[in-house]
């Protein structure tokens, strides 16, 4: 979920339409909802701050697990995020996925004033204090980028939190890498570009045999079936408004079809 804003609509009515569809994927059986970040992208998302809003999802829902897709670990303090992530982790009782990265838009780190060049040892310090905060001892450490002083924090994650989502973020993190590598040779802007034209190129008829899951119910049903048998996978992400240009009408019907006629077809 990006909670894009409407031209016809203020920034608080993208928090409440994401928070009411988040509502109806509890009510309607779908198993989590995941969270992008984006920063200074008015146009296309308000989740700057993507786990202040997994807190109010965790204090709405009882069942459904909370994403983050993914937390930005070098644009804040790793210490602050252990506060942060663990405290949700406890609100929502366990039901917090916490996924992490360093994203792709340089432009967020210009604004942060943070070299890009930097963002992978970055990332690689603050995982590091994350796993050392969670271990729930206090701890110091001392890195190129990060220094803590004797830090205990609290609250700690339930331990179920941290080994339930293992499987399955390690497989999307695993996709990701294998369809990375597939796209280009080495290189950001050289393999952005080759990802670039690669989609530029596709036809909607490539799109619907190959890149989607469009469709009826019984279609929906078969392609799933069919990347089941193929890719071996035991679940899915659904995004329901890629392009922001859906009603939130004909998103709830989607997500309506996808919980009342797909699903009861892999339970």
């Amino acid at each position: 979920m990006e909670f894009g804003p409407r031209p016809d609509n203020t920034q608080s009515a993208a928090f409440h339409e994401g928070l009411d569809l988040v509502d109806a994927a509890e009510a309607w059986g779908l198993d989590s909802a995941w969270l992008s970040e984006f920063h200074f992208s008015p146009q296309r998302s308000m989740l700057s701050a993507p786990i202040v809003v997994a807190g109010a999802m965790a204090a709405r829902t009882k069942r459904l697990r909370i994403g983050l897709a993914v937390y930005v670990l070098p644009l804040n303090n790793p210490l602050r995020i252990a506060e942060e992530a663990a405290t949700v982790d406890q609100l929502s009782n366990g039901r917090l996925d916490f996924g992490i990265g360093r994203s792709g838009f340089v432009r967020s780190y210009k604004a942060y004033n943070i070299d890009y060049g930097e963002s992978q040892g970055r990332f690689d310090e603050a995982l590091d204090i994350l796993q050392l905060a969670w271990r729930g001892d206090a701890f110091s450490y001392d890195g190129v980028f990060y220094r803590v002083n004797e830090a205990l924090v609290v609250p700690q994650p339930e331990a179920a939190a941290l080994e339930e989502p293992r499987e399955n973020i390690t497989y999307y993190f695993e996709r990701q890498a294998r369809l990375i590598s597939a796209s280009g040779p080495k290189g950001g802007r050289a393999e952005q570009r080759n990802t670039a034209a690669a989609l530029t190129a596709l036809s909607y008829e490539d799109i619907l045999r190959d890149r989607v899951a469009f469709g009826s119910a019984p279609r929906l049903v078969d392609r799933l079936h069919e990347w089941r048998e193929v890719l071996g996978i035991n679940g899915i992400t659904v995004e329901l408004n890629a392009g922001g240009m859906l009603s939130v009408d004909q998103i709830k019907t989607s997500l309506s079809i996808l919980t009342n006629d797909v699903l009861p077809e892999f339970r």
